[in-house]
């Protein structure tokens, strides 16, 4: 049960105040002004921040499960080592956010604006970043098990070391992304394109290739064995040391 209301909740955050080891469980905080807020090690668990406007936010080692935070604004946020398991963030502005090395397992992220978004070393599971946007995004050495990036707008991400085991990219854009070392075994890449993507030394073993476009790509000792898939496109591809 929260230990303050949302009345006192906002202005606290109108004086510019940390909040800091508060337990503000199950709070209405829909609609509420917070830019530049800063939370941390709060306990956030079942916290309504639907249309809640908290550019530049930062939340600090805080648990945020179970919230939903349908169309809020989170624009250039910090959510720092912070567990967002099972919330729902659909819809959302998260443009420029930090999410390093945050936990997010069954997390709501489809339909969001993520571009030049940060999630070095987070560790996620089955989230849905569905119809999303992750131009220009960071994910390098993140674990992003069993997501589901369908239809995901991601080019010119950057992505070295992760780990994408399980994934769904079916029609995903990754044109021009740097994924060096990375794995997508027992992924379904169908219609995704890669073109002109660096995936040199990653693994694809395992996976549904169907009219995937690997034009121009750099497949450098790529594993890529037990692969299914019709018509994938590799013209242009370099394929120097690949393991088919």
């Amino acid at each position: 049960m929260a230990e303050i209301t949302r009345e006192d909740l906002e202005r606290r955050v109108k004086r510019r105040e940390n909040l800091k080891d508060l337990d503000l469980s199950g709070l209405n905080l829909d609609d509420l002004p917070m830019e530049g807020a800063i939370f941390r090690k709060c306990k956030l668990t079942g916290t309504s921040f639907n249309y809640a406007r908290m550019a530049f936010a930062r939340f600090d080692n805080c648990l945020m499960n179970d919230c939903v935070m349908q169309r809020c604004n989170l624009q250039e946020a910090s959510i720092r080592e912070c567990d967002l398991s099972n919330s729902d963030i659909a819809d959302s502005e998260l443009t420029e956010i930090n999410m390093s090395q945050t936990i997010l397992n069954k997390t709501n992220l489809s339909g969001c604006f993520l571009n030049h978004s940060i999630f070095i070393s987070s560790d996620l599971q089955l989230c849905n970043f569905s119809q999303s946007t992750l131009q220009g995004s960071n994910l390098n050495g993140a674990k992003m098990l069993v997501c589901d990036f369908t239809a995901v707008n991601a080019k010119n991400l950057t992505a070295q070391d992760a780990d994408f085991t399980g994934s769904m990219f079916e029609g995903a854009h990754l044109d021009d992304s740097k994924m060096q070392k990375s794995r997508f075994n027992f992924c379904n890449l169908s219609v995704a394109s890669f073109q002109e993507c660096d995936l040199s030394e990653s693994q694809i073993s395992f996976s549904k290739l169907d009219y995937v476009n690997f034009s121009s790509a750099n497949l450098n000792s790529v594993m890529m064995v037990k692969v299914t898939g019709l018509e994938a496109n590799l013209t242009g591809a370099i394929m120097n040391g690949a393991k088919l």
